[in-house]
């Protein structure tokens, strides 16, 4: 319980000038909700990954400290242009190379682990889940099991047909091998993985090519589902275009902020005050069929929202979410008062 009471009071102090408001109901937990009536693309909050690794399949275009990102279009072959030893980690340039090495962000024994042979061999889900909890392995166990416990509780993936499960048993034997982990410390990561994998969220690219997995334990991850929701992950909008002359490369390239990247939660829909901040885990496009079994699939319950319980909108007529901007796929677009739509990051409006 004193732990408990700790983290919802990290938590709290996190929510600075942000509109909104942690609050705890009976059937749900704890959710965010709206302090003040919110306006359509204002931003809710933002929130700085707690880990974040690069996806297996887009390792060779993203850089693997600021997410440079590599558009290669057609051309799977093209990559950036350093690599480390193990060949699991490319960077954009040797200044972020060098700062991985100094900063300790991609350590030895990591280095080391990932060019095994034996991770060689592994599934991409199972690598994407190795990477992770190395990387967690690393920053510290605590906040996870803290934060993210208290928020939804423990989901026990026990079943023999549950997929997740077998990706994070397998992922937990290969990490407890190579770090040489006693039963108590293989059991910390496991229950960690299980919380995370409950909780992490994907970074995307135009197109929504996976480009990273990151995991957040202060404010973000308290989201609750719904399938209309009011708010949306500005997934790119947080990597900004980086100059040509600055990359040296013909193609389109996206970096985060100076600072490491800050996850951008914006509004949707109008919010009125009091009422709970939502978004939905899966595409809101999706028949309610696809959409209930992909939650029941990734977190283990049926979606009784009013969408899902009177099925109220065509899967195809729902134009305020997931739409990237015309201009390139530059980010994604979000409503924009009476005007229709606007890319959060070049300003090109779009009509409704």
């Amino acid at each position: 319980q004193q732990q408990d009471q700790t983290w919802l009071t990290e938590a709290k102090r996190s929510l600075g000038e942000f509109p909104i408001e942690i609050r705890h109901e009976k059937h749900s937990g704890f959710g965010l909700y709206a302090a003040r009536d919110i306006a359509c693309g204002e931003v809710v909050v933002a929130e700085s990954p707690y880990v974040m690794v690069v996806c297996e399949n887009s390792k060779k275009q993203t850089c693997a400290l600021c997410f440079f990102h590599l558009r290669a279009g057609e051309d799977e072959a093209l990559e950036l242009p350093e690599r480390c030893e193990c060949n699991e980690q490319w960077y954009c340039g040797l200044p972020c190379r060098t700062q991985a090495a100094t900063a300790r962000l991609h350590s030895k024994n990591e280095c080391e682990i990932l060019a095994k042979k034996d991770f060689k061999l592994l599934s991409d889900e199972v690598k994407d889940t190795v990477r992770l909890a190395l990387r967690l392995h690393e920053t510290g166990l605590e906040p996870v099991n803290a934060g993210l416990c208290t928020v939804r509780g423990t989901v026990v993936r026990g079943e023999s047909s549950d997929p997740i499960a077998a990706v994070i048993a397998q992922s937990s034997v290969f990490v407890t091998k190579a770090l040489r982990l006693d039963a108590t410390s293989r059991a910390t990561l496991t229950a960690a993985l299980l919380r995370t994998s409950c909780n992490q969220f994907g970074l995307f690219a135009p197109g929504w090519q996976d480009v990273a997995l990151f995991v957040c334990v202060r404010l973000l991850h308290l989201l609750n589902h719904n399938c209309f929701p009011n708010v949306c992950l500005d997934h790119v909008a947080a990597m900004p275009r980086a100059p040509a002359a600055e990359t040296k490369l013909q193609y389109d390239l996206y970096r985060p902020g100076s600072h490491g990247p800050s996850i951008t939660l914006r509004c949707i829909r109008p919010i009125t005050a009091g009422s709970q901040i939502v978004q939905s885990y899966v595409h809101t496009r999706q028949p309610i069929n696809a959409r209930r079994a992909a939650l029941q699939h990734a977190y283990k319950f049926t979606c009784e929202c009013e969408r899902c319980l009177s099925d109220f909108m065509c899967e195809d007529e729902d134009p305020l979410y997931d739409q990237f901007c015309p201009e390139s796929g530059c980010a994604l677009l979000f409503p924009d008062s009476d005007r229709g739509l606007r890319c959060s990051l070049c300003g090109q409006s779009a009509d409704l």
